[in-house]
């Protein structure tokens, strides 16, 4: 599984791989999707259930890369490479006062 992917650039190309080479940016997938389901569950007053099997694309980790940078990277004959199976549920409930 690639849950614990890190994120790095390197050559002009943003990838992930299990041990950081390249520019390290600090975030690994389970982070990201971490953050991503902190945010939904701060923003609700009920259960939740957060789940994440597949990751293609910069956005199922609720990362964006602007797309002039994007069209630069790609023009370039570089990559924008991330994915792998993370297979992860998170569930959360509100807390009831009495």
């Amino acid at each position: 599984p690639a849950g614990f992917n890190e994120i790095c650039v390197a050559n002009g190309s943003i990838y992930s791989d299990i041990v950081p080479s390249g520019v390290y940016t600090g975030i690994n997938y389970m982070r990201a999707i971490a953050m991503e389901a902190a945010a939904l569950i701060e923003s609700s007053d009920e259960s939740l259930t957060y789940q994440v099997k597949t990751i293609k694309h910069l956005s199922d980790l609720n990362l964006q890369i602007p797309e002039a940078i994007r069209d630069y990277i790609e023009g370039q004959q570089k990559k924008i490479g991330v994915g792998g199976a993370v297979f992860v549920t998170i569930k959360s409930q509100p807390i009831r006062e009495c």
